[in-house]
């Protein structure tokens, strides 16, 4: 009778929690990993006895955050353990009594997450899970299309070169030197030096015939034959 009285008041207070939370209870969570209850994101209500395990699973997306809370009755010591897909040991909250726990699991893979609650040294009571499912922060990338275009341009360069051209002249310079000679008026002196001249010049024209002459006469008087020079020259022989 004690017993029955126990577990009809455990279900009025779950029922009197549920309304005032808005938690609402489902089926029975079950005993092992194989019967384990799947939940969803929200908040639900159970009742504990002692020596007993309450086995749930959630479905988690590869980096998505599993955030669990577990709310206890005042004076009791509950106890949470998180399995990743393959059944390992992720996260366990181990509070002393009284206290909630909040655990938070980053999933590095997607599957079923599975969590199991039990008391500890005889703790019973009604319990409220809180679950929630955290996506990870959106980030906004803006892509900007970069076009290059290449252009090809047509440089015509004008050079403009100045060339100085040195040009050497070669000038011939004629040194002409004028001496001034004074001269003598003409006067006797003048007339003088014409005489002597006329005199000297005629007197020079005239030895010149007259040996001229003498020349000729002499080679007219004694040309001899030639045979008569040859007998001459016997003679004296």
């Amino acid at each position: 009778m004690p017993s029955y009285s126990k577990v009809w008041l455990s279900t009025v207070l779950a029922l009197l929690i549920t309304a005032l939370t808005g938690a609402y209870a489902l089926e029975e969570p079950g005993t092992s990993f194989s019967t384990a209850l799947e939940v969803e994101p929200g908040e639900y209500s159970f009742n504990l006895e002692q020596e007993t395990v309450h086995y749930f699973k959630i479905y988690v997306e590869q980096g998505d955050t599993l955030i669990i809370t577990l709310r206890m009755p005042r004076g009791q010591d509950f106890d949470i353990v998180v399995f990743d897909p393959l059944l390992d040991l992720v996260d366990r909250g181990i509070k002393p009594t009284g206290l909630s726990e909040r655990l938070g699991v980053l999933a590095p893979v997607s599957g079923y997450y599975y969590f199991a609650v039990f008391g500890f040294a005889g703790s019973s009571g009604t319990y409220t899970l809180s679950i929630s499912i955290l996506k990870p922060p959106v980030k906004t990338v803006t892509v900007t299309d970069t076009y290059t275009q290449r252009e090809f341009r047509t440089v015509t360069q004008v050079e403009v070169v100045s060339v100085t051209q040195t040009v050497r002249e070669m000038v011939t310079v004629t040194s002409t030197t004028t001496r001034t000679v004074e001269t003598i008026p003409w006067g006797v002196l003048g007339f003088a030096v014409l005489a002597f001249a006329i005199i000297y010049a005629s007197a020079t024209f005239s030895d010149v015939l007259s040996k001229r002459e003498r020349a000729i006469a002499s080679s007219s008087g004694h040309v001899q034959p030639s045979g008569q020079s040859q007998d001459s020259e016997k003679q004296q022989t």
